[in-house]
């Protein structure tokens, strides 16, 4: 029996470890020929890339909060104002966007859209969800994928000819690919929650929106606040970058220290903007494990 069961799972190695070689074959052809097309080894760099390269890492345990040009500039207050307004820009996105989102992943999700006992004994409503459920899953998924396929950069672009170089602007330049994101990502978590509770729930003649809040969103929401907390902090990169193509953001602080190779100012900014990273993990963990201990 031993050399049998041997036997018949060669074949299945063999055939695993063929197509892993030829994954791996069509991987680094892939690799070496994007390499060559785009020119990765071309005469693009500037003359002194290294040297500008060294310097700016050189200048990492350097920071300072004067004005390399004006000694007589403290950095402190444009620092302090660029963070306050990267942190907010980020938090009022993904306010919008938590909402939006779990619309979204309502409508999106399967298990919202599932039969209860009411709609079973009433022809019409039964007829009417049939009906409706394709239609509403299948527009709100086209809409968050319209929505998340165009990065915050573009709708910020798009944004700014209608709202200027304003912090509406950039509050939904972020919330808008954001609420995608977030609603399909929540559609997802309720549809591959466990539905114990739920079934028991629904055993007992409950409604289908009973079955949902009380069901399937409290199995769900542990997950739904984890990816929730990892896509502010997510928001928070979003919203410095963001100043990069004019919004007071961190962003726009690095973006015109490097410009003018103030490598030192560049890091004050980008330390500030690792701090932030940093404080936003450390409380988001405690806030989980304060809801876990709840549960």
């Amino acid at each position: 029996m031993a050399s049998a069961s041997g036997k018949s799972g060669m074949p299945g190695r063999q055939m695993f470890w063929n197509r892993s070689w030829t994954m791996a074959v069509i991987v680094l052809w892939l690799t070496v020929a994007a390499a060559v097309n785009l020119d990765l080894f071309g005469e693009g760099a500037p003359d002194d890339g290294l040297a500008q390269f060294r310097d700016f890492f050189g200048k990492a345990f350097a920071p300072t909060l004067t004005g390399e040009a004006d000694k007589t500039l403290n950095l402190l207050p444009e620092v302090k104002r660029a963070a306050t307004t990267t942190i907010l820009v980020a938090f009022a996105a993904m306010s919008l966007a938590i909402v939006g989102g779990f619309i979204l992943g309502c409508l999106a999700s399967e298990a919202f859209w599932a039969v209860d006992s009411v709609v079973m004994e009433n022809r019409w409503l039964r007829f009417s969800r049939r009906v409706m459920k394709p239609i509403l899953l299948t527009s709100t998924r086209s809409v968050m994928a319209f929505m998340r396929s165009i990065h915050e950069i573009f709708w910020a672009i798009l944004g700014v000819s209608v709202f200027g170089l304003s912090i509406t602007c950039g509050i939904l330049a972020i919330a808008i690919p954001y609420a995608a994101t977030l609603g399909r990502i929540y559609a997802e978590l309720l549809d591959e929650t466990d539905r114990s509770a739920a079934n028991a729930l629904r055993a007992c003649g409950g409604s289908n929106l009973g079955i949902f809040v009380f069901g399937l969103l409290p199995r769900a929401a542990s997950a739904m606040l984890s990816y929730t907390f990892y896509r502010f902090d997510c928001s928070l990169r979003s919203s410095a970058i963001l100043g990069f193509i004019g919004f007071e953001t961190l962003g726009q602080g690095i973006q015109n220290a490097v410009s003018y190779h103030y490598y030192r100012e560049a890091w004050t900014y980008l330390y500030v903007l690792f701090f932030i990273l940093i404080a936003t993990e450390f409380m988001s963990g405690a806030l989980r494990r304060r809801i876990a201990a709840w549960r």
